[in-house]
């Protein structure tokens, strides 16, 4: 994807600032280069919302009919699913309310409406719930009872996922799917809001959270969320963590840069939310880097109370990886590189830790996925899986060894922007810092 038209397309998306020209930011698109932005958009999680702001910015015209019935199939199948699931989550509640289970539900639906004004412009894969872990036996057995099939654990560290029997998890072989309404959707209970073990660090936070639980009610549906200010913290955490394994989709932190757009003058969710960060400098520096990015990429205003105990107290290093990486790590949606790695060494603890990361992340050893021999299908069509798998096995491989000498390579530009080496949980963010970007007041 060209960077130059990633960067037009997001200034159509910009949250706070004079209204884009939409005509104008997608002029210097060409057509043959159409193909490119749809891929781009999709794989974003911000295709939905970027033509629903297209198309109330009346420029539909600037992009070519072919592409436009594209993004036209892309929200009905989208509206189809949205539907499907809506059901299907109007049934998972009934189940919790008959196990007698607490619970709060986690992203998805209760996104609605601050961070996601409308859910029919939103990418949802699946189904999130916080339970206590002395209630895990009861909604296991009552999942299963259900007709729901628990998936084997990746770890121990990883929420319990489930699938329904009649609706197996299916990937998409091709973008254009990503939306259809009978694509994979997991329940996965969790019974905390950050897993310590796949990434080593430690963030102190919550652990009664359900006890802070507040009803909330959308579609006609009511059921329980995290109380405001901690739904804040999962939707920081969520972003960084998958900005840590290179897998954050631009449409996290849009979402985001809605919220703080919608809270941009004084709001009581600060002060919470602020009681509950401020004695935590990870969670400071978690916070400080994410807001910078939805601010930088998105234009949205951060309040002066926020911005001074978050974006204002990043360390030195944690402003350098801002700047030189992380917006352009987020124009590819943080894959493209491994420098995510530069960011994760500032958290960890433990030095034993950190060299099991980096190894892992640098050199991932993971079995491919076996192509499956059912006696019904045809030597051909095992011979056209296997090839298909064996390409795939040969493109990670080249990505990850050239992805690992590029780490290595830019190892001594990272450690002279960051010299003062001052790491997040140390620093009392009083001395050593320096502000990411140049973020907007919301006051």
């Amino acid at each position: 994807m060209n960077l130059k038209i990633a960067q037009e397309i997001l200034g159509t998306l910009q949250i706070s600032g004079k209204p884009c020209n939409c005509r104008k930011g997608l002029a210097g698109i060409r057509p043959g280069q159409w193909e490119g932005a749809l891929s781009w958009l999709r794989r974003s999680g911000l295709a939905l919302y970027w033509w629903s702001r297209i198309r109330s910015g009346q420029a539909e015209g600037s992009v070519p009919e072919t592409i436009r019935g594209r993004f036209d199939d892309d929200r009905r199948e989208n509206g189809a699913r949205l539907s499907a699931m809506t059901e299907e989550f109007q049934t998972l509640l009934n189940l919790f309310k008959d196990a007698g289970v607490p619970y709060a539900v986690l992203k998805g639906f209760a996104l609605t409406p601050e961070y996601c004004p409308d859910p029919a412009l939103r990418n949802q894969y699946d189904f999130d719930f916080l339970v206590d872990a002395g209630s895990v036996p009861r909604i296991d057995n009552a999942l299963r009872q259900a007709a729901f099939i628990q998936k084997p654990p990746r770890s121990n560290s990883d929420p319990i996922e489930y699938f329904h029997s009649q609706r197996r998890p299916v990937v998409p072989k091709k973008l254009d799917g990503l939306f259809l309404a009978g694509l994979h959707r997991t329940v996965e209970i969790h019974t905390r809001l950050w897993e310590l073990n796949a990434e080593k660090i430690r963030f102190a936070l919550p652990d009664d959270s359900l006890s802070r639980a507040v009803l909330k009610t959308w579609n006609g549906m009511a059921f329980f969320s995290l109380a405001p200010e901690e739904a804040l913290v999962l939707q920081v955490l969520h972003i960084f963590r998958h900005i840590l394994n290179n897998q954050c989709r631009l449409s996290h932190l849009f979402e985001l840069a809605i919220f703080l757009n919608q809270h941009a003058g004084e709001n009581p969710i600060w002060p919470a939310f602020q009681a509950v960060v401020q004695k935590n400098n990870r969670l400071m520096g978690a916070s400080g880097i994410v807001f910078s990015l939805a601010a930088g990429l998105f234009k949205a205003p951060v309040p002066g109370l926020v911005r001074a105990f978050t974006v204002d107290r990043l360390t030195r290093a944690s402003a350098f990886w801002v700047h030189r990486y992380g917006i352009h790590s987020a124009l590819t949606n943080f894959a493209a590189s491994k420098s995510s790695l530069y960011l994760h060494s500032l958290f960890v603890d433990s030095k034993k830790d950190w060299q099991e990361i980096r190894q892992r992340r640098l050199f991932p050893i993971q079995r491919p996925a076996t192509v499956a021999r059912a006696s019904s299908r045809s030597i051909a069509s095992r011979l056209t899986a296997q090839s298909t798998q064996f390409a795939h096995v040969v493109r990670r491989s080249w990505f990850h060894g050239v992805a690992a000498l590029k780490y290595v390579w830019g190892l001594p530009e990272w450690q002279r922007g960051s010299k003062s080496r001052v790491r997040v949980m140390n620093s009392n963010g009083a001395a050593g810092v320096a502000p990411a970007l140049e973020v907007a007041s919301g006051d």
